[in-house]
């Protein structure tokens, strides 16, 4: 009889479980609780598509679930969540050791008989996620040194603003492009604006000015790529902002990577 297995917090934590945890007849994965769900589902779908199908089935919002429908409970650590964990409920270290789960990242879950992940994704709904990303707040709160960049499509000063579609085309190969370059651990959020968000955790001493120049080019290169010979032309603007250098408070390092300090062509 297969264990039923439910987790408590779409944290990178727990979800580094979820690719060992896909591969194993033995146990099956009935509920991903968190109070984001629907905001979760949508960005998945979109910058997310090797995780969607997996996490996209089992991703609710009712705390109940994650006690009711499973053997496991799995606490992922989530931060400020209506409704502690469950009593019993294991950390994703003792879930490993219990489980026999290796944690590995979770971005390509390898779920039996996983449809093939689309080569465009859906462009993500304005509202996709919140003014302040919790995975923000979350890496504020560990104390953490990390980069916040922002990676928004902008129009030429002068020129007439792009045609929506050719917008959405440029920020969804941006997305693309900044996904593929991100490593274990680091996260890539969509904000309202349609903006793209990305947290780069860095050690105490590192000059994070190479990396994020390499992220923008990277970017650019795709987008280019991507419009071909198009006539029109829509530059990639990026701003950044360190965290606690440079400010320690959710309202700051988003005003402050809001400001334009990389500008690619």
């Amino acid at each position: 009889m297969r264990r039923r297995i439910a987790v408590y917090g779409a944290t990178d934590q727990a979800l580094a479980l979820l690719p060992a945890l896909a591969r194993r007849r033995d146990l099956e994965l009935v509920v991903v609780y968190d109070p984001e769900a629907r905001m979760l589902r949508r960005r998945l779908a979109w910058i997310e598509p090797g995780a969607a199908r997996l996490l996209q089935e089992t991703l609710s919002d009712d705390p109940r679930r994650a006690a009711a429908e499973a053997d496991v409970v799995i606490d992922g650590g989530l931060v400020g969540a209506p409704a502690p964990a469950p009593p019993g409920a294991l950390s994703p270290a003792a879930a490993s050791r219990l489980l026999d789960l290796a944690p590995e990242p979770w971005r390509e879950p390898r779920a039996p008989d996983r449809a093939p992940p689309r080569a465009h994704p859906a462009p993500a709904p304005q509202e996709a996620t919140p003014a302040r990303p919790r995975a923000l707040e979350r890496a504020i709160a560990e104390g953490r040194r990390f980069a916040l960049l922002r990676c928004d499509a902008r129009a030429v000063p002068g020129a007439p603003p792009p045609e929506p579609a050719l917008l959405a085309r440029v920020r969804r190969r941006a997305a693309e492009a900044l996904r593929d370059a991100l490593a274990p651990g680091e996260r890539l959020v969509v904000a309202r604006d349609g903006s793209l968000l990305a947290l780069l955790p860095l050690a105490a001493d590192a000059d994070p000015t190479l990396r994020l120049l390499g992220f923008a080019r990277r970017a650019a290169e795709q987008v280019a790529k991507e419009l071909g010979d198009a006539p029109q032309r829509t530059p990639l603007v990026f701003g950044y902002a360190i965290h606690p250098d440079e400010a320690s408070r959710p309202e700051e390092l988003l005003a402050r990577a809001a400001r334009s300090r990389i500008r690619m062509l």
